[in-house]
């Protein structure tokens, strides 16, 4: 797919992103990045016993990785001027090592700046696991620039 300018962009058009798998790697990594040790993350026997029944990936985690698979959208490019701000993200449903998630783009908003060089993107953005259950959702807004020469 070609890249797309913000004059490209239309209220309803969607993306979905390829999935990934959450590994243990994934987990002790960012663990060792965010420094949060929580039971729920590296107690396999604590996490047995809890109401999830078995480990957690991060939320923060599956969020940041909802940002990289959003990498994949057809204006993050030349295009793609900032990613500027997230708005009622919520954590719908766990995420446990071994799930597959994606994650859905779609545009809510696109409206010009007063310069006319840029726009204003606002997209609902949804995490789905492999049973196509929505695990995170919210919205992200980013800014994206017009075609060149427009």
């Amino acid at each position: 797919m070609s890249e797309l300018w913000f004059e490209d962009l239309s209220t309803g058009s969607v993306w979905t992103s390829t999935g990934r798998t959450l590994t243990e790697a994934d987990v002790v990594a960012f663990c060792g990045v965010s420094g949060d040790f929580h039971p729920l993350h590296v107690d396999a026997e604590y996490a047995a016993r809890s109401r999830f029944g078995a480990r957690l990936v991060h939320g923060a985690l599956v969020l940041s990785i909802a940002t990289g698979q959003r990498g994949q959208l057809p204006f993050v490019g030349e295009a793609f001027v900032a990613f500027v701000e997230i708005r009622k993200w919520a954590m719908r449903r766990p995420v446990h090592i071994g799930d597959t998630v994606r994650t859905r783009t779609t545009v809510e908003e696109a409206r010009a700046t007063s310069d006319g060089v840029r726009g204003i993107v606002v997209q609902r953005v949804e995490v789905l696991n492999q049973h196509d259950e929505v695990v995170h959702d919210g919205e992200m807004v980013n800014v994206v620039r017009t075609r060149p020469g427009c």
